[in-house]
């Protein structure tokens, strides 16, 4: 029988900050961060998709992630966060024997963002890049 894991990985901010950004999944991606430590084999699906009524188990995890001297910009380190998050949902459908995760989005203040493109980053002034992210690890 085929099980999903829903999983919600947080990387919280020190304090509250304005609105987010809105930053694109492929660039993301693409960088060079991801190609170093994201896992190809397992297959990332942004934004709705259905799994078909598959079982599922809830996961949660937290983390923070300091904007360091090496990110130029917000947007490099909110794509850290990116990549940092997703790395945890990657590992965890390994764990899983899994090699996809679907359903990936984005919230801020408890709202969802779903979208196949872009996903959701806030910064603020401690320097702290944060990122919600949800998705459903298929097996």
């Amino acid at each position: 029988m085929k099980k999903s894991i829903l999983s919600l990985l947080t990387i919280t901010a020190l304090t509250a900050c304005s609105s987010p950004m809105n930053l694109s999944v492929n660039e993301a991606l693409n960088s060079n961060v991801a190609k170093e430590h994201l896992d190809s084999d397992v297959k990332l699906t942004f934004g709705p998709k259905q799994t078909n009524g598959k079982s599922f188990k809830n996961i949660k995890t937290q983390r923070s992630t300091m904007i360091l001297p090496l990110y130029r910009n917000d947007k490099q380190a909110c794509q850290r966060a990116l990549v940092s998050a997703i790395k945890v949902l990657q590992k965890s459908a390994l764990n899983e024997g899994a090699h996809e995760v679907a359903n990936i989005h984005t919230f801020y203040n408890n709202i969802p963002f779903e979208s196949r493109n872009e996903f959701q980053c806030k910064t603020n002034k401690y320097f702290t890049s944060s990122i919600t992210l949800k998705g459903t690890i298929i097996k």
